[in-house]
């Protein structure tokens, strides 16, 4: 699909489909790199990225599978200190991974069941998940920091997408 290049910001739109995961997975590592990102702010990133495209095949149902899924990174500071939006808009089924309830943790191996992983490891890796539902599609904005920055979010909400997303 295509790659923009703006101020301090980078936006990519894919198809929504597992072919396409790849690509943005590399389109991550670069845009990241390019503005001094450190690896370990990136690493975070792509964990939050690939269960997000996940749930999106997973979850979303035939409308998830029609709208390209827009991707927009914001990256503010410096590689000392700083701040990364990961913005995720795709089409789908309304899920909001901020408010989702999780189930308890199992208290043996037989009680264990599959699923819900992504989640947490969502939770555990942004240190704030911002959800919007916006017409048919779904907007959730990950939020991840390093160095001194651990007290600045920013900016108090998610950067918007872009006009009209």
């Amino acid at each position: 699909m295509q790659s923009q290049t703006g101020d301090r910001e980078e936006i990519l739109s894919i198809a929504a489909e597992a072919g396409e995961f790849s690509r943005a997975t590399n389109w991550l590592e670069s845009v990241c790199n390019a503005h001094g990102v450190p690896v370990d702010a990136r690493y975070r990133l792509d964990i939050c990225l690939d269960e997000a495209l996940a749930n999106v095949l997973a979850h979303g149902g035939e409308a998830a599978r029609v709208v390209p899924i827009v991707l927009k990174l914001t990256p503010s500071g410096t590689p000392e200190a700083g701040t990364v939006w990961l913005t995720f808009h795709a089409g789908g089924v309304a899920f909001d991974p901020a408010s989702h309830r999780t189930r308890p943790a199992p208290e043996s191996l037989e009680e264990a069941e599959p699923g819900g992983l992504g989640i947490l490891m969502m939770r555990s890796n942004a240190e704030r998940i911002i959800y919007q539902r916006i017409g048919d599609a779904n907007r959730t904005s990950f939020l991840v920091r390093w160095g001194a920055a651990s007290g600045d979010d920013g900016g108090e909400s998610a950067p918007p997408l872009a006009s009209g997303n």
